[in-house]
């Protein structure tokens, strides 16, 4: 994740997620977004477009039908997670197999 500049709510986010002390700036960000949100006059956030992985997910949080369009990209998106963890295995193996021989 980038670091946006501190004086943003995004920022905020930022310190609470690393641990980190949260600078005055910051501070006063989320004070005027949480008040924002409270007031109803934060914007709207817009559902993610069809045919995405966040799509799909739009489809299964609001219990709607999923598109096929979402569904495609959800196979995909599932095939690309399944090999990535299959390599993952692969590599863990291996190294598992050198440590072995250097620990003999």
């Amino acid at each position: 994740m980038d670091r946006q500049p501190c004086g943003t709510n995004a920022a905020y986010q930022y310190h609470i997620e690393h641990h980190e002390p949260i600078c005055d700036p910051c501070r006063a960000a989320h004070t005027l977004y949480i008040r924002a949100r409270r007031n109803g006059t934060t914007a709207k956030r817009e559902p993610a477009p069809c045919g995405t992985q966040e799509g799909y997910m739009h489809h299964r949080y609001s219990k709607t039908p999923v598109c096929e369009p979402c569904r495609e990209a959800h196979c995909e998106y599932n095939r690309e997670w399944r090999a990535k963890r299959r390599e993952r295995a692969a590599f863990e193996a291996m190294l598992a197999e050198v440590w072995a021989e250097v620990s003999a």
